[in-house]
């Protein structure tokens, strides 16, 4: 039984899904179909371990380096540029933002004019250029915030652009799923993907985001560990970038084939003018611009009331295109007005992985509601643990006591994605599969908003007690600049543990099915641009988190006693429960791309992406019972 999409769609390309795992069906193969496989008896090479690794490696580099200059970086602000906890935030959620809204344009340069090799080569360039202006503009020599500027925002962000939406589809693209060991070993790169990802970043927090903060004594004075930190990090990018072109030549390079971005919004654009749904799907689209600027132009704005209403305007945006897309992507046979056929001027074929990717849009800004909380771990979560009980040791011999930095506890995180994520991999998603219950990748999803909620409502919680304790005397943190007296309460840090560890969990859940969810239910040349929009999800929900702390300043004091941070993170949980309700509603409408190991068992409840279609299931078994004569007046009766 092949799956279709609601509104009409036609039978939609091959996918995934094998339980334990692994896919059955077959993506696109990377092969022309008219030349056979050979069959051999000889076992095949790993594909992960003899090209792959080249790449894995190169990630692993890449995210040391990008997880040592963002861990630390409200701190950074506040400790060597002497800014405001509120601006302190700000500023790395515009770093957070930009450096995934520019992965749009890298997956228009790699599918328009370079392909994906020469688009990851020529960003990790301007990439390594702004480490090395941001490692400069952090020595006590020079200490210069415009230079760093321009190194983070101009070098940082934009190189990044390039890299992101390019290196994972590179990686995927090396398999051919004509060949069963490859199709299965596809099936692992991405958790083996983000495995890389979580290593590098497990390294840069446990050692070089505490360097960062507190130095080395006596190899790295302290006011040298920003200066040194981000030293490492330059060297760690340069070593990625030799390890990247070192495999050049093992590399499958597909060429690129025009713009997919391009012929996206242009099917939107025609096929939106000429109904009353798609031009709210356009103003939605739309909304989304000034979301960005309104709220990063109140990030500069001080004055009341125009920091208010800047921030609450362009959260209004945001929000308001979310809940559009949410809404209008249950049905995408609107797009069909853009065919030919219909008059308009593209063929058929454009038209339906066009439809493809805009079922999955309700996903994508559901998604928005999960990075705003995410963000909470790069931002909130560190001014809440610089106000917590730092130390490791009292200090009784040097008369100083050893503090860890509130950074270092993003390990956490780190760690427990790559504890958990063979434990899911081998062990959760197995046992459950056993139990009749699919682990699907919307049942993922749905499952890790579950989990992000109770993060958020744990911090709180955490917050509430926090204030509720006694300052430790005489210690103060080591957050503060120079000129200022930052308590500490009397409660470790080390209870923020709970809340790093959940969000670890909802990343497994969520974000890493998120890459698995827009390569395999997309077209193949739709899978960088479908990349692209998956990071532009993640600017979305920082831009939220940005704007929560606008809004909500006067709960965000210098000093977290005097404010109300736990407001913001039961905020949080708030929007992170209603994006669930909205996530169980618009999972009804969803159909996967080839059926699911159960519902090829015959256990067609198990269809849909979250919770048992019922309907669904019962459309399935009339089919079935229909003699076949009749089945197309069926089909026509359910579009």
């Amino acid at each position: 039984m092949t799956a279709t999409t609601k509104g009409g769609n036609k039978p939609l390309a091959s996918a995934e899904h094998v339980a334990g795992g692994q896919r059955s069906g077959e993506l696109a193969p990377l092969l022309p179909s008219s030349l056979p496989v050979p069959a051999s008896s000889k076992p095949q090479r790993s594909v992960i371990v003899s090209v792959c690794s080249f790449i894995l490696a190169t990630e692993f580099c890449v995210c040391l380096a990008g997880a040592t200059l963002t861990g630390s970086l409200p701190i950074f602000f506040r400790k060597r540029m002497g800014l405001d906890n509120v601006l302190s935030t700000e500023l790395n959620n515009v770093l957070l933002s930009l450096s995934n809204l520019t992965p749009i344009v890298g997956a228009y340069l790699a599918d328009k004019h370079f392909g994906r090799f020469h688009t990851i080569g020529i960003s990790s360039i301007v990439y390594l250029l702004g480490l090395a202006l941001c490692t400069l503009a952090a020595t006590p020599r020079f200490a210069s915030l415009p230079l760093f500027m321009v190194g983070l925002y101009g070098g940082v962000a934009f190189g990044g652009g390039g890299i992101k939406p390019n290196v994972v589809v590179l990686g995927a693209d090396q398999f051919n799923t004509d060949i069963p060991a490859q199709r299965r070993e596809k099936a692992s790169f991405f958790n083996w993907f983000y495995w890389s990802i979580n290593i590098g970043s497990f390294l840069s927090y446990s050692v070089l985001s505490n360097v960062a903060v507190n130095g080395a004594p006596p190899f790295v004075p302290e006011e040298l560990g920003f200066a040194f930190a981000f030293g490492c990090a330059t060297l760690a990018f340069f070593i990625g970038v030799a390890v990247f072109y070192s495999g050049q030549s093992r590399y499958r390079r597909l060429p690129p084939k025009g713009s997919a971005l391009g012929n996206f919004f242009a099917v939107l654009l025609e096929a939106g003018r000429r109904t009353a749904k798609g031009k709210l799907v356009l103003t939605a689209c739309a909304a989304f611009i000034p979301g960005i600027v309104l709220t990063t132009l109140s990030y500069f704005v001080t004055a009341s009331p125009w920091h208010m209403t800047l921030a609450l305007g362009g959260a209004s945006s945001v929000v308001f295109a979310t809940v559009v897309l949410i809404v209008t992507g249950t049905s995408t046979s609107w797009l069909m007005l853009s065919a030919r056929r219909h008059g308009g001027s593209h063929t058929v074929s454009h038209v339906e992985d066009v439809r493809q990717v805009m079922r999955l849009m309700p996903y994508l800004s559901i998604m928005i509601i999960f990075w705003a909380a995410f963000g909470q771990m790069k931002s909130n979560f560190l001014l809440q643990g610089c106000q917590m009980d730092l130390r490791i040791s009292t200090g009784a011999s040097s008369g100083r006591p050893t503090m860890v930095s509130s950074a270092m506890l993003s390990v956490l995180n780190s760690g427990s994605i790559l504890v958990f994520i063979p434990v899911f991999d081998r062990v959760l998603y197995p046992a459950v599969t056993r139990l009749g219950i699919y682990p699907s990748l919307l049942r993922k999803m749905g499952s890790g908003l579950v989990v992000a909620a109770s993060a958020m409502l744990f911090a709180g919680l955490l917050e509430k007690e926090r204030k509720r304790r006694s300052a430790v005397e005489g210690v103060f943190s080591n957050c503060a600049s120079g000129n200022e007296a930052l308590p500490m309460a009397d409660l470790s840090v080390w209870w923020q543990t709970p809340q790093y560890l959940l969000i670890g969990i909802s990343e497994i859940l969520t974000s890493i099915t998120s890459y698995d969810l827009f390569y395999s239910e997309v077209p193949e040349s739709m899978r960088s641009a479908c990349q692209a929009l998956n990071l532009l999800s993640s600017t979305f929900g920082y831009i939220v988190a940005g704007a929560l702390n606008s809004i909500f300043a006067a709960w965000v004091t210098t000093d977290l006693n005097d404010g109300h941070l736990e407001n913001i993170f039961f905020v949080l949980a708030l929007l992170v429960l209603s994006s669930l309700g909205a996530f169980v509603y618009v999972t009804q409408f969803f159909e996967y791309s080839v059926p699911t190991p159960l519902e090829n068992d015959s256990r067609d409840s198990f269809i849909s992406g979250f919770s048992p279609a019922f309907a669904r299931a019962a459309r399935s078994l009339l089919h079935k019972l229909t003699p076949k004569h009749t089945k197309r007046v069926v089909a026509r009766s359910q579009r």
